[in-house]
């Protein structure tokens, strides 16, 4: 039987590898869940949360959805009518030509058009892809359907705010070390349905302190990893994901998938 208090909190269940409870269990708490129960097996543990139900959320988004549809409907009309009674017929003549002209930025300077000859993409091959800064790929899963489309542009060095933490690959606080980077990630839902973050996991390396002893930030303008409920088909979500080591000599960034079942992608120079 349920009761009145399990019925207004949503819960979930979310899987983290040994070791890295305490990181995860931070993440969520930060976005207002809390722990309801620990389960640990061999290699994961099963962590169960909660947190109240927004009552009011699916009423606002619906009125929000009605109102909005109905004025674009009503700017749609009115455009439409300004257009046919304003606009002259033009001939086109045979001699034009379609070259569009150069964009230009806020400084004035003309702005390059992409060579449509670019590489911006990298592939899948098998469970893994190795792709460069800039480039997007498309996450297939173990069955071949694409799942996900992202994006790591080049690291960007900040200075972390004194209020910023710092983590290692053992879930304990530590000194920032010298050099201070965060990578821009995109994430677009391109499957049919929605998911969570639970799976997702990232992580930064370089030839100095390897996979160890890299330390992840978290700040007011970074994050350590991403955090999102539920990220809809067609939905894109963009973070910038904060770490800190001594040098960028050899520095990659990963992105595992889905644990085992899954796959991992990896961006580097």
């Amino acid at each position: 039987m349920t009761t009145e208090t399990e019925a207004n909190y949503e819960t979930r269940s979310i899987r983290a590898v040994r070791g890295m409870e305490p990181r995860t269990i931070k993440k969520w708490e930060d976005n207002g869940w809390e722990i309801v129960s620990q389960s640990p097996g061999k290699f994961r543990t099963e962590i169960t949360l909660r947190r109240p139900k927004a009552k009011s959320r699916r009423l606002l988004r619906t009125v929000g959805a009605v109102v909005f549809a109905t004025v674009l409907t009503v700017i749609i009309t009115i455009g439409v009518i300004s257009e046919r009674s304003a606009t002259p017929d033009v001939v086109e003549s045979p001699a034009s030509t379609a070259t569009a002209p150069a964009r230009t930025s806020e400084e004035g300077s003309p702005t390059p058009t992409p060579s449509v000859n670019a590489t911006t993409d990298c592939s899948m091959l098998g469970a893994s892809a190795d792709c460069t800064f800039g480039q997007t790929v498309s996450y297939t899963t173990r069955e071949g359907a694409v799942a996900l489309e992202i994006t790591v542009l080049d690291p960007v060095e900040f200075t972390p705010s004194v209020s910023a933490t710092f983590w290692n690959s053992r879930a304990h606080e530590m000194p920032r070390l010298p050099v201070n980077i965060y990578f821009p990630v995109t994430i677009k839902n391109v499957s049919g349905q929605a998911r969570d973050s639970s799976f997702i996991f990232t992580h930064a390396t370089n030839a100095t302190e390897g996979e160890s002893d890299v330390l992840s930030v978290s700040d007011d303008t970074v994050s350590d990893g991403l955090s999102f409920d539920t990220l809809a088909p067609g939905e894109t979500y963009e973070f910038k994901d904060g770490w800190s080591m001594s040098n960028l000599g050899g520095v990659e960034f990963e992105i595992s998938i889905d644990g085992l079942a899954g796959g991992r992608v990896t961006f580097t120079k």
